[in-house]
């Protein structure tokens, strides 16, 4: 029969493995590791907006960010 602390250590290790092939194997896998090492949703953060009289740069940097997380699908989204 198995203790509860070597079942406590079979759990931690299991979690740990299912979370690096993940990271690995798939797409956006940081991200997917991350849910499954805290057991939470992970909150993706809205690049705040450019602030008034921001140059070209700032605002096109700040579009790409935007499009940056867009391309990885409908997640729900905070902001600062």
């Amino acid at each position: 029969m198995t203790s509860s602390q070597d079942c406590v250590h079979q759990y931690t290790e299991t979690v740990k493995a299912v979370a690096n092939y993940v990271g690995q194997e798939y797409m956006h896998g940081g991200d997917i590791r991350f849910m499954i090492e805290n057991l939470q949703d992970y909150n993706f953060i809205r690049p705040a907006d450019p602030q008034n009289g921001a140059n070209q740069y700032e605002t096109e940097l700040w579009k790409k960010q935007l499009d940056m997380l867009e391309k990885r699908g409908d997640y729900t989204w905070t902001t600062r």
